[in-house]
């Protein structure tokens, strides 16, 4: 039951601030422009093929309006932690430290991330989340303005 709904609010979450995923069946023109707001989407351990085959048109909307990667791969090794802190940070596990998904509550992530970066321009960030290893190294992490784990959302 806690899986059905946490896969629909997903989806709604998904359906209401995404803002894009092209196809491969689509033409891509790389442009430059200026977003006001970003969305990122992991979906962990979601393929880009069971998303295309489950939710078609949905995705088409994404990627016509937003950019995407159909050829992103995990890092090694391929755990939560490991992966959400280089995607954050653009920098591979022996960079950033963390191997597993266990961590001591203390944790610090060391380097630069998308959101420490945004927060030094004063851009205002958030996450929503599910997953209770990740909030506890976001909670840590500086630079995120609000941040939610499941239902609750809370301001640091």
């Amino acid at each position: 039951m806690k899986f059905k709904k946490t896969s629909f609010l997903l989806l709604v979450f998904l359906c209401l601030s995404c803002a894009g995923i092209k196809s491969a069946d689509y033409d891509y023109k790389p442009s430059t422009f200026y977003a006001e707001k970003v969305v990122l989407i992991s979906i962990d351990g979601l393929s880009s093929e069971v998303l295309l085959k489950t939710f078609p048109d949905l995705i088409k909307v994404f990627v016509e309006n937003g950019s995407y990667s159909w050829k992103a791969r995990s890092v090694f090794p391929s755990q939560t932690v490991p992966a959400h802190i280089s995607m954050i940070s653009g920098v591979v596990v022996l960079s950033h430290g963390f191997i597993s998904n266990w961590m001591p509550f203390s944790s610090k992530i060391s380097v630069p991330t998308i959101f420490s970066t945004a927060h030094s321009y004063g851009v205002f960030t958030a996450t929503v989340f599910e997953s209770h290893r990740l909030d506890k190294i976001f909670a840590l992490q500086k630079g995120m303005d609000i941040e939610s784990a499941g239902t609750q959302l809370r301001l640091q």
